[in-house]
């Protein structure tokens, strides 16, 4: 196993080595997984299964090379079935949205609501919503899932909205839901055809999609704020990225993530994270959430540091939309979005 491992090891790294083309500089990266005859199979089918599926724990563990393990075996095969079914419940329109307060910490007036997918399974019952987001961007296919989110939250933003509701809708979207060009046009459609605020609608990506590949991020986001709809920066802080990016993408607002709040009264550190974030965002007019608020002493702490907007179990977990009833006549949610800048476009409904 040593001199093929070795042997692995080598070509992953002269695939990685950075190459020249039209005078720019070309980097790919490469993972490999191993299948050893006759220990793992004697038959050449068998061989490629065993190595496919060492190759999706090396992905899975971030790893250059990984070897066929007969002790994960078990699990790739629950992983596989798990995959197809969640395929299945797609095409059946078998998820569920859910959703959860964001609320003004001082009076505890809803100012916003989180979409949240999830997914009962027939026989298993509820699925943690991390394992099934991990199975379908492993698959290739989360994007099926978040655009689907995206309609239907869209749509229940429209009804909401018809009732006199102002409240916001965020919607999260995976790196590979926003890479895809056509999803400012989809969602331009989605509020033409529902009629939902387009200044109501936010979407909430995570620190590392937008902040791992910049440049990237950047266009993808600024194309995404020109349809009108907000952008805010989830789980802020797991990634602890610069301050100073964050002047440059076009977001609304960010969410603390939920670690920071936990470490209230108990860490100092996260504390003085907190604060510093406060006076930053402050600076650049970029109002931010604290996520995961569990008790009255975290919410007291956080209003005594000016901090206004918070969200967590302390309000409400995530409930079905008909088990919520938004405030109306109210421009509350304005508190957390900000105008548009003049050169973004109004929503046209």
């Amino acid at each position: 196993e040593t001199a093929t491992r070795a042997a692995a090891e080598r070509a992953v790294a002269a695939i990685a080595t950075p190459f020249h083309t039209a005078g720019r500089e070309i980097r790919l990266e490469a993972n490999a997984g191993v299948a050893l005859f006759p220990r793992d199979s004697n038959e050449l089918d068998g061989l490629i299964l065993r190595a496919e599926r060492a190759l999706e724990r090396a992905k899975r563990a971030r790893r250059a090379v990984a070897f066929y393990r007969r002790d994960s075996d078990a699990a790739s095969h629950h992983s596989l079935y798990l995959e197809s079914d969640l395929r299945a419940a797609i095409e059946r329109e078998e998820l569920s949205i859910v959703y959860q307060p964001i609320c003004y910490l001082p009076t505890g007036e809803i100012l916003g609501l989180e979409a949240l997918t999830r997914w009962e399974h027939p026989t298993r019952g509820p699925i943690n919503p991390g394992s099934f987001v991990e199975l379908a961007e492993r698959g290739g296919f989360i994007d099926r899932i978040d655009r689907w989110a995206l309609r239907e939250a869209t749509s229940q933003l429209a009804t909401w909205s018809r009732l006199g509701s102002n409240v916001l809708v965020t919607v999260n979207m995976a790196a590979q839901t926003l890479s895809d060009p056509t999803l400012p046009r989809y969602i331009e459609e989605l509020l033409q055809e529902t009629g939902a605020p387009a200044d109501l609608l936010v979407l909430e990506v995570t620190e590392r999609t937008a902040l791992e590949d910049y440049d990237s991020s950047a266009g993808v986001l600024k194309s995404l704020r020109e349809t009108g709809v907000g952008v805010a920066l989830d789980d802020f802080g797991r990634g602890y990225s610069s301050l100073a990016t964050l002047d440059q993408l076009p977001i609304s607002f960010l969410k603390l993530d939920a670690g920071f709040t936990r470490g209230i009264g108990t860490s100092l550190k996260d504390e003085y994270l907190m604060r510093a974030v406060k006076l930053f965002t402050k600076g650049i007019g970029m109002p931010f959430v604290a996520e995961g608020i569990e008790t009255e002493a975290q919410r007291t702490w956080l209003i005594q540091q000016g901090i206004r907007f918070g969200q967590g179990y302390l309000f409400s977990r995530p409930t079905a939309c008909e088990n919520i009833v938004p405030p109306r006549n109210s421009r509350a949610s304005a508190r957390l979005l900000p105008p548009l800048p003049a050169d973004v476009p109004r929503s046209p409904n």
